[in-house]
């Protein structure tokens, strides 16, 4: 059985790499799964290699970036939300993909005229885009009551005047990839809340959000996906 020290490349500094080891280790132990050491150390050796330093290189990112402990008091809430959707597509890397003209040429080669790009660019985006990684990522990892949980706690402002639940978890992934896409390429976001209230509402694309789930719930959620997804990879 591998040590923790000797689960890393030997080139690679020996106490981080316990130290991701311990943190990864952690998380597992958190959420009441694997917490016996034996147990742990089994699920480790059945990964391949490739696999386990990408466990463990994205715990360790989790831990010091997303989770709202001592360790990270200062981060805000929705920056924790785009860290934790940034890591989702680092996880979901090896989802099909296709480049835009590869796949259009596939599709419409025998189209002369492009008479609506944006619906194009949309059904491009859903089949091979950053979105659906994300949307792929909460169909399949995330429980049933925690999606149920999730429709209930986000939602979004109709043209009726009124927060309406989502009828999907796919909205609410693509909300949260919105999210992220704004901040990392418009560096643009507006966080509301009301000093006094139990509901936030946070604005993405123009576009309030009204939601009323803690951070630390939602954290738990996706510490819940993130363990399932990873002992899927086995």
């Amino acid at each position: 059985m591998k040590e923790p020290n000797q689960l890393f490349p030997s080139g690679e500094n020996k106490n981080l790499s316990r130290i991701k080891y311990l943190i990864t280790k952690e998380l597992f132990n958190s959420n009441n799964c694997y917490e016996n050491n034996k147990d742990f150390e089994d699920f480790i050796n059945k990964l391949e290699e490739k696999k386990l330093k990408k466990l463990e290189v994205l715990a360790h990112f989790y831990y010091f970036v997303c989770q709202p402990y001592k360790n990270s008091e200062d981060i805000r809430e929705e920056l924790r939300l785009v860290a934790i959707t940034s890591l989702i597509e680092g996880m979901m890397q090896e989802v099909e993909y296709k480049d835009f003209f590869t796949w259009f040429e596939s599709t419409y080669k025998k189209t002369n005229k492009i008479e609506n790009y944006l619906k194009i660019k949309e059904e491009y985006l859903n089949k091979f885009g950053a979105t659906r990684k994300i949307k792929t990522y909460f169909e399949k990892y995330i429980s049933e009551d925690d999606k149920e949980t999730l429709l209930k706690c986000i939602k979004p402002f109709k043209a009726n005047k009124k927060f309406m639940k989502f009828d999907s978890i796919e909205k609410i992934a693509q909300f949260l990839y919105k999210m992220r896409s704004e901040f990392v390429h418009e560096a643009r976001m507006k966080y509301l809340c009301p000093e006094g209230c139990y509901v936030s509402c946070i604005i993405v694309k123009r576009k309030p959000y009204e939601i009323n789930i803690g951070i630390r719930e939602f954290i738990k959620i996706f510490e819940r996906s993130f363990i399932e997804f990873w002992k899927k990879q086995i």
